[in-house]
């Protein structure tokens, strides 16, 4: 696993980077949706990150907020729209939630999918990104980049290590990247690679 923190290389003094998260004050009681949606439209428009026509669920813009204070170049991407499907049923096109680029992670900005997960567990983590891979592919979108985080407990470095093995678990869905953000600081993965080892009578 590698992880960086976005610090800045060459040496030198940085100025610091102003937070987006700062001069919006507490959020209101969200049972007050009128003003609970206006207080996180003003934080989403607050990322400078791109005019999407859709409200960010409040845990996203958080972790935007946070990428981008430890020095990460985000551009949001727009919610397609939905297509009636030949069974009847209206469905969404995939896409992925930004680009993104990180000092020391992803030097181009590269498409990245962000999954949240309340109670991060490695089997729940990669089955979500398989589904999210497999949706994708029905539609022809490339999703190989994703961004794990989690709104409430940490994620253990147990958790990491299950995952490294995401790509032999499914290899019909394979990912070229995957990235955790927790305390602050983007962590990429390790993937296994190469094709996994079947027990007998599997």
């Amino acid at each position: 696993m590698t992880a960086t923190g976005g610090a800045a290389a060459g040496g030198g003094t940085v100025p610091p980077k102003p937070s987006r998260r700062g001069g919006f004050g507490d959020p209101p009681d969200p049972s007050d949706k009128e003003a609970s949606d206006a207080y996180w439209w003003a934080r989403q428009k607050g990322l400078c990150a791109g005019d999407i026509d859709h409200l960010l669920e409040p845990h996203e813009i958080r972790l935007w907020e946070e990428v981008f204070d430890a020095g990460g170049k985000i551009t949001l991407i727009a919610r397609p729209a939905k297509v009636l499907m030949p069974h009847g049923r209206w469905e969404r096109l995939a896409s992925n939630d930004a680009t993104l680029a990180f000092p020391g992670v992803l030097v181009n900005a590269s498409p990245v999918e962000a999954k949240s997960f309340a109670s991060p567990k490695a089997s729940r983590i990669k089955a979500e990104i398989a589904r999210s891979v497999g949706i994708a592919q029905k539609w022809g979108v490339t999703k190989d980049i994703f961004l794990v985080y989690s709104r409430q407990h940490p994620i253990t470095d147990s958790v990491l290590r299950q995952v490294a093995d995401y790509n032999l678990t499914h290899p019909l869905a394979s990912i070229s990247r995957l990235l955790i953000w927790r305390q602050g600081q983007l962590v990429e993965v390790e993937l296994h690679q190469g094709t996994r080892a079947l027990r007998p009578g599997t």
